[in-house]
């Protein structure tokens, strides 16, 4: 699992260089980590969407519906 998670690392690292409104945050815990590390998560959370709320050019992702024909 070391492996894994160091090359998981590495990975996220390059999206996050490559991607610049993507946002890789470290949360120690396992796949239950909204019941071990609430805080955390919601310190995570609101931290980006204090980001997007303040600085609409780092939204992540825009989608646009296309224009209903007529």
């Amino acid at each position: 699992m070391r492996a894994y998670g160091m090359g998981l690392a590495r990975d996220l690292t390059a999206l996050a260089a490559q991607r610049p409104r993507v946002r890789v945050v470290g949360i120690d815990g396992t796949h239950a980590m909204l019941l071990e590390s609430p805080g955390a998560v919601a310190a995570a959370v609101l931290a980006f969407a204090a980001e997007v709320l303040t600085d609409p050019a780092s939204v992540p992702c825009r989608y646009a519906l296309p224009e209903p024909e007529e």
